[in-house]
């Protein structure tokens, strides 16, 4: 698989001569060349749904990034415009609608003909923090298709690996973190990646402890999962 470096940013602001702006930053390994055409393509289409909506998949990536900008620029100045409305507050309200939009895709190592892509997305909207979140998507190289759990895992497959999941979730935080969780026995939740040294899967804020305990991954090797696996 042979990829490319996608960079684009831009900052749109409110209205002329506004303090208040958007940031948007886009930063993606991207797929081009090196797998059979019907693969590529099977990837980049998932790729592009995920990131910028189920309506571009068939879309090339420069034209899906513009038309994504152009999108949220639009919807921008609408919350702007809605805030101003209903609080009577004048054109420029102190900077709080400095707002900021980022999403960052890498692939992984690959691991016995699948390659898994890490998706990072971030936003900004005002108050105390952004929010963020982390997807993890894996493909079979010989076609291009995702593949699920259900593609992974033998059937009854849940009760062992939530337990392997658990086993590990204190290896992967430390014990602040882990003390402050409210959720210590792990459910697989279909968010995961791989490489050659096992399964992450991937617990978003709020999903099993508070907003602090950040991103929670977990990661289970290979030789844990034998009997698991399909």
């Amino acid at each position: 698989l042979v990829t490319e470096t996608i960079d684009k940013s831009r900052s749109t602001a409110y209205e002329e001569g506004s303090r208040d702006s958007l940031l948007m930053e886009i930063l993606l390994e991207w797929p081009i060349e090196g797998l059979p055409p019907v693969s590529l393509q099977n990837i980049q289409k998932d790729l592009s749904a995920a990131i910028f909506g189920k309506e571009y998949a068939t879309t090339d990536i420069t034209t899906a990034i513009s038309e994504y900008f152009n999108r949220e620029d639009e919807e921008y100045r609408r919350n702007v415009e809605s805030f101003l409305a209903i609080s009577g507050s004048g054109k420029d309200a102190s900077g709080i609608f400095s707002w900021s939009e980022m999403s960052e895709g890498r692939f992984l190592e690959p691991y016995n003909n699948l390659q898994s892509y890490r998706l990072y997305t971030y936003g900004y909207t005002g108050g105390a923090h952004g929010m963020d979140s982390e997807k993890g998507f894996t493909f079979n190289l010989s076609d291009g298709k995702r593949i699920t759990e259900a593609d992974l895992f033998k059937r009854e497959y849940k009760p062992e690996l939530s337990r392997v999941l658990t086993e590990h979730l204190k290896q992967a935080v430390d014990k602040e973190t882990y003390d402050m969780l409210f959720i210590k026995t792990l459910e697989p939740n279909g968010n995961f990646y791989l490489d050659p040294e096992g399964i992450t899967y991937i617990y978003g804020r709020y999903e099993i402890g508070p907003y602090v305990s950040g991103i929670v991954r977990v990661t289970v090797p290979w030789e844990e999962l034998k009997g698991l696996l399909r």
